[in-house]
């Protein structure tokens, strides 16, 4: 378990870069294209947040599953593990099935009822990013702690 952990930054990595491709780059680069209207905007959006929902939830499962290795091995690893774990949640639970129905009205020819839960999302899009580097960067120093230690091994 320990060694399959080691390499846990590989996948933090992985995540940030598809919360900075899509979260950061397509959702709001596919309203500037002229023949996109904001209707069938919203759809893609729909469709493509409901796939990153999905690897985030993959990616959380991941986290999960190593929590008590995580637990021993750096406490302040394990809260923010933790606070990215219940964001992810909060976004699937809540705010997708809520920021759905809401593109559901703008597909149909509506305007969406509120701004707040895209607010919200957009908030927690950002506190994850942050999350995910300080994760990943703390992933890695233990990473290379390992590394080290299994060359003085080698070496002695």
């Amino acid at each position: 378990m320990k060694r399959i952990y080691s390499y846990g930054f590989v996948l933090t990595f992985i995540w940030i870069g598809f919360l900075l491709a899509i979260s950061f780059m397509e959702a709001p680069l596919k309203f500037q294209a002229p023949s996109v209207t904001t209707a069938i905007g919203v759809e893609i959006g729909k469709i493509v947040f409901k796939a990153l929902n999905a690897l985030e939830i993959i990616f959380s499962m991941y986290f999960v599953l190593q929590i008590g290795y995580v637990y021993k091995l750096d406490k302040k690893l394990f809260v923010l593990i933790f606070f990215l774990f219940i964001i992810v949640m909060i976004q699937s639970i809540y705010l997708l099935p809520t920021l759905d129905r809401y593109a559901d009205i703008v597909i149909n020819g509506g305007s969406s009822p509120s701004k707040i839960a895209h607010i919200v999302y957009v908030i927690f899009e950002v506190v994850k990013l942050f999350l995910l580097f300080f994760v990943g960067f703390r992933q890695l120093s233990w990473f290379k702690k390992e590394i080290i230690a299994v060359y003085e091994k080698v070496v002695k």
